[in-house]
């Protein structure tokens, strides 16, 4: 089934690069139950809302619907400074996923402690965590939302602050259970693992203690439990590059599986066992050096098809399949290399990737364009990927045409394109539309049921794609089956 794409607007709220998107999921009130699929249980139906950020450091939470800022906040940096501090990852906390038994949409789980709080990290070398809204029980399971943030709130105090080694200008990743992963405090070629403490919310929306920080793992270097392999794995053409090489990305998969992505083009899944009373264990389960000895420049999880996908500087996009399950004994480390598939997009550099709910995949390549693709199987060992369209943003560039103007300064009406630096699908719900007719759906706003207005109403089946440019501009595209 193919799926037809249509622009829906262009947020223009920047005017540097845009460097992370994000959808944070607001509660509509709504609640469902799905017998078709054995969803037995009230569960909430959500409207996401978009967080775009840029290279000055500036966040801006949108109303998809409006297509309005809801607030926006210098979050990393000082305006007027020339120091870095673009922002590197904006994450929703509080809130995971998981695939409906047919694998056709996915279902919110949400843990109310930290609903409402955004993860962001910059390269100013810190991690913030800021209180968005404030999750207001209503009627008998409903959830409706206090804004905390707003739009005349320029210099909001965030609720927690760590300070990051950005070296490398790796990403950091928060798993559901509050615990982050980090590049390490004073060796780039290291990372660290932190428990940070549930906050402490007010009645006013307003967060009344700074969470505890407990690192739980330091310095952990792949090097030391892969001995045997450093030379192989990160060999280069050139020769200088020794061991593993920096951290670049980082990536959980559920809570107890950590995949992390280094400079030597090594990708590698670590067990985490996470003890209440002990120190944690860590240990590398699977290697791959299939980018080797390119560096690891995107990398995802896709938890609905169990995937893992890596990109590096080359034109390669690589895979692994069924990555939660490989190499669930301790009989030393599998070298998932061969096993792997690739493809070729025969466009070097592969700089942001994410995937739809229905198995699309979208790629940022360093040229700037946008390649969508699709899984044509995750079954065999002879799957691929087939190419499907490709997204090229242009604007008019007008020069001079004055009369003693040069030849090669004459008008042109040139179309020039804006390179794309960031993609993002929106996550399948289940469809809100067949659930009504089903009398599967409650209203639970406190007042009356069966009652959403219909603006809310037309988008509540809507599924997005967002591609943020390097001019401060986001295209915003809604999604449809054909």
């Amino acid at each position: 089934m193919g799926v037809v794409r249509k622009l829906q607007g262009t947020l223009r709220g920047h005017k540097s690069a845009i460097t992370a998107v994000e959808l944070a999921y607001l509660p509509t009130a709504i609640t469902y139950t799905d017998q078709s699929s054995g969803i037995t249980d009230e569960t909430h139906f959500l409207q996401p809302s978009l967080l775009t950020a840029d290279e000055a450091g500036l966040i801006i939470w949108w109303d998809l619907t409006t297509r309005r800022p809801i607030s926006k906040w210098q979050a990393h940096g000082q305006k007027e400074s020339k120091l870095p501090k673009g922002v590197t990852t904006l994450q929703q906390l509080g809130l995971t996923w998981r695939k409906s038994k047919d694998g056709a949409f996915e279902v919110p789980e949400i843990d109310l402690q930290w609903y409402g709080c955004v993860l962001s990290h910059g390269k100013d070398g810190e991690v913030r965590i800021w209180r968005l809204f404030e999750a207001v029980p209503c009627g008998k399971h409903g959830l409706s939302f206090k804004p905390v943030m707003l739009v005349k709130q320029e210099h909001p105090k965030p609720m927690f602050t760590m300070p990051v080694n950005m070296l490398n200008f790796s990403n950091v990743e928060m798993c559901c259970d509050g615990v982050i992963a980090t590049p390490g405090t004073q060796n780039s070629g290291a990372f660290d693992v932190y428990e940070v403490g549930v906050p402490a919310g007010g009645t006013d929306g307003t967060d009344k203690r700074t969470p505890a920080l407990i690192r739980k793992l330091k310095a952990v270097d792949v090097s030391s439990f892969i001995h045997s392999d450093v030379e192989q794995a990160t060999e280069s053409v050139s020769g200088h590059r020794g061991g593993f090489g920096i951290v670049m990305q980082v990536r959980w998969i559920g809570t107890e599986r950590l995949a992390v992505g280094y400079e030597s083009g090594a990708a590698v899944i670590y067990r985490v066992d996470k003890r209440e009373e002990e120190k944690w264990k860590i240990e590398p389960v699977v290697v791959n050096y299939v980018h080797k000895p390119e560096p690891i420049t995107a990398l995802l999880y896709d938890d609905v098809h169990d995937i893992m996908l890596m990109g590096s500087s080359t034109d390669q996009l690589a895979w692994i399949f069924q990555v939660s399950h490989l190499n669930e004994t301790n009989e030393g480390i599998l070298d998932s290399t061969k096993s792997s598939n690739v493809y070729h997009t025969e466009h070097n550099g592969i700089a942001d990737i994410s995937v739809s709910t229905d198995g699309h995949v979208g790629v940022v390549t360093w040229d700037g364009y946008s390649r969508f693709y699709r899984y044509l199987s995750n079954e065999g060992e002879n799957d691929s990927l087939k190419f499907v369209f490709k997204v090229k943003r242009t604007m008019p560039s007008i020069t001079d045409n004055r009369s003693y103007a040069t030849d090669d300064i004459k008008q042109q009406d040139m179309l020039h394109p804006q390179k794309a630096s960031v993609v993002l699908y929106s996550k399948k719900q289940v469809e809100y539309h067949a659930l009504k007719e089903r009398r599967e759906v409650e209203y639970n706003n406190g007042m009356s049921k069966n009652l959403v207005r219909r603006r809310l109403e037309r988008d509540l089946d809507s599924r997005w794609m967002l591609i943020g440019y390097k001019d401060g501009r986001v295209a915003v595209y809604k999604l449809a089956d054909e």
